[in-house]
């Protein structure tokens, strides 16, 4: 977890995961570097340092997983394991250019794992794959899904890998959004859903566009009220008695303000900032956190209605809102993490494959048509600057148990984009 009080204090067993993966023949060489508290996008810790891009050693693999992402895309192990709760496979995946899987979390074991929130239910979170490419992720998700994990943990729903869906070549009804309107994508990341849409087209799939049913409204209210609902109070008590690393107290000091700051902001701030100034914030008592969890199944009830209502059978959307930043701004722009975020809100499994790579003219259009209209704004454009040539991914995405189906599409994606 990147905290000194965990040096020389190794678990005293491998977690369920790694010991059925142990189990099929694979061998663990090598653990990766994450960010301190594993609550960030960022890869740097007081205890093992900073983990830099492999293309750009001035920016960050992403994270909270980066240090996986990053020794994938310089092809120094076939698979790697990480954990999700808010896109921490998903993102460095997005920004290093390889695939990772956020399974439902009903169909991966939990047990063993150690992280910064312990007794948090409100994001559903867990164990993700990550690989090089999508026949890494299926090959590691087909020996995951197996009778021995079933056996060790009766948590997990006992579903093997479906090749049935997996395999079946019929077309499919695609839903896609570039913005879900939370937080603004910047240019590149905007062209690489257009960019799949078209390819997906040219190989006879029907795409549909999809607006996601107030996203401006639930990320903040929902997703990062449930997220820290104890007034961040558990993940802080990690940070006592120890050095903390720049980038986390960037992170810090961008979003936990005072009540007093709250209020006296509001007439000069964007309505999404305060409004995620007061998710941050949690809630106040138990009959206020079980209000929020009841707003939070409407709006998964309100979600899947919504793609019944466009017959979608998955869904493709932004990987992130930025590409690769520094160490320090990932705290300044974590709210890109909107698209991610909501997968984990609505339990939806969601992977992210690598589609194309920042060009000169996505960076003049960041320089020169990017809009700013606040301070999220304003950090995302300088923080995604001169980025040509490195990784942007999609995100793929199908209801609860469908996980299948959702590696159907990256590798579907990863041929047609491959086409072009």
């Amino acid at each position: 977890m990147g905290f000194a009080k965990f040096i020389d204090k190794p678990a005293a067993s491998d977690c369920i995961v790694v010991q059925v993966l142990k189990n099929q023949g694979a061998v663990p060489f090598m653990k990766t570097n994450i960010p301190q508290s594993l609550l960030s996008y960022s890869c740097s810790n007081t205890v093992f340092g900073k983990t830099t891009h492999p293309m750009d050693p001035s920016r960050c693999p992403g994270g909270s997983s980066g240090g996986e992402g990053a020794l994938l895309k310089c092809d120094g192990s076939p698979i790697g394991i990480g954990t999700d709760i808010a896109g921490s496979v998903r993102i460095p995946a997005h920004m290093s250019g390889v695939c990772a899987l956020r399974p439902t979390e009903q169909r991966i074991s939990h047990k063993g794992l150690r992280g910064c929130l312990p007794g948090q239910r409100g994001l559903s979170g867990g164990i993700g794959v990550m690989s090089r490419d999508v026949d890494g992720v299926v090959m590691t998700m087909k020996a995951l899904w197996v009778d021995l994990l079933f056996n060790l943990d009766c948590n997990v729903a006992p579903l093997k890998f479906n090749d049935d869906v997996y395999n079946d070549r019929n077309k499919l009804r695609i839903g896609y959004f570039d913005d879900d309107g939370f937080f603004t994508p910047v240019p590149s990341v905007r062209r690489a859903v257009n960019l799949t849409k078209d390819a997906l087209e040219a190989a006879g799939h029907t795409l549909i566009q999809f607006k996601p049913p107030r996203a401006a409204e639930a990320i903040p209210n929902l997703g990062w009220k449930l997220l820290h609902a104890d007034g961040n109070k558990t993940w802080l008590g990690f940070f006592k008695g120890e050095p903390m690393d720049s980038g986390m107290a960037v992170q810090i000091r961008t979003y936990l303000k005072s009540k007093w700051f709250r209020m006296l902001a509001k007439p000069c701030t964007s309505k999404r900032i305060h409004d995620t100034w007061e998710g941050h914030a949690g809630v106040r008592t138990v009959e206020e956190l079980f209000k929020v969890q009841f707003k939070a199944n409407a709006y998964k009830s309100e979600y899947e209605a919504e793609w019944r209502r466009h017959k979608l059978d998955v869904l493709i959307c932004p990987g992130f809102y930025v590409t690769a930043v520094d160490n320090d701004n990932c705290g300044r722009t974590q709210y890109a993490a909107s698209s991610t975020v909501v997968c984990n809100l609505l339990n939806f499994p969601a992977g992210t494959v690598p589609v194309t790579t920042v060009t000169e003219e996505d960076d003049r259009q960041l320089a020169e048509e990017f809009p700013v209209n606040d301070a999220w704004d304003k950090w995302a454009k300088e923080a995604c600057k001169d980025s040509a040539g490195l990784p942007v991914g999609v995100q793929c995405v199908a209801l609860q148990y469908q996980d299948e189906l959702v590696l159907r599409l990256m590798k579907e994606i990863e041929i047609a984009v491959g086409s072009l």
